[in-house]
C-alpha cells in the first residue's frame, strides 16, 4: 500500500513540476507579447506623426502652388 501511495505522490510531483513549468513558459510569453505591444504602440505614434507631418506638407505645397498659379 504504500508503494502505491509513494507512486502516487511521484506522479502529483511530476505534475506539478510540469504545471510550474507551464506557467513559467506561459509567463514569459505574455511578458514578450506586452513587450511587442510596446514597441508596436510607440512605432504606430512616431508612424502617424509621420504622416501627419508629411500631409501638412502637402498641404501647405498646394497652398503654395495655388498661390504661384495666381501670379501667373
Amino acid at each position: 500500500m504504500s508503494s502505491l501511495l509513494s507512486m502516487k505522490v511521484s506522479s502529483l510531483m511530476v505534475h506539478h513540476e510540469r504545471a510550474e513549468m507551464a506557467e513559467s513558459k506561459v509567463e514569459t510569453a505574455f511578458q514578450t507579447l506586452q513587450h511587442l505591444h510596446n514597441e508596436s504602440q510607440e512605432e504606430l505614434t512616431a508612424l502617424a506623426s509621420e504622416l501627419q507631418n508629411k500631409a501638412q506638407m502637402v498641404l501647405d505645397l498646394e497652398v503654395h502652388n495655388r498661390c504661384l498659379r495666381e501670379e501667373v
